[in-house]
């Protein structure tokens, strides 16, 4: 399957903004448990937000194939983890049952939005 250039921003887009909300809230010496859905794509953008972090002398801890959206979600949500890359419309669509929009920024204000009464920062 071939990722289109939308779908690929969506990612980064989520990832990068759960980062930059894991980084503000660790402390400094919190380890930041970056996690992965089970499939091969997932796993190395976590591995390179992983890195990244570690590259600015951030504590990673690493939780990678953890599973599908069943499992990683509530995760997510209970603090077990906090960082995995995610597509905005998938996250949207089949975490939340909404249909996301054509465009990114409006599908990652509605994911916010859906993901705000739950404490987790998208």
């Amino acid at each position: 399957m071939r990722m289109t250039r939308s779908r690929a921003t969506g990612a980064i887009l989520t990832a990068f903004a759960i980062l930059a909300a894991a980084c503000s809230g660790s402390g400094g010496g919190a380890p930041i448990t970056v996690s992965s859905f089970d499939f091969g794509e997932s796993v190395i953008l976590a591995e390179i937000y992983a890195q990244a972090l570690e590259a600015n002398d951030y504590p990673v801890e690493r939780q990678l194939r953890l599973g599908s959206r069943e499992i990683v979600k509530p995760a997510l949500e209970n603090g077990d983890i906090d960082l995995v890359p995610e597509y905005v419309g998938s996250a949207l669509e089949v975490g939340f049952g909404e249909e996301p929009s054509s465009n990114g920024e409006e599908t990652r204000v509605k994911l916010a939005a859906a993901f705000e009464p739950l404490g987790v920062s998208v």
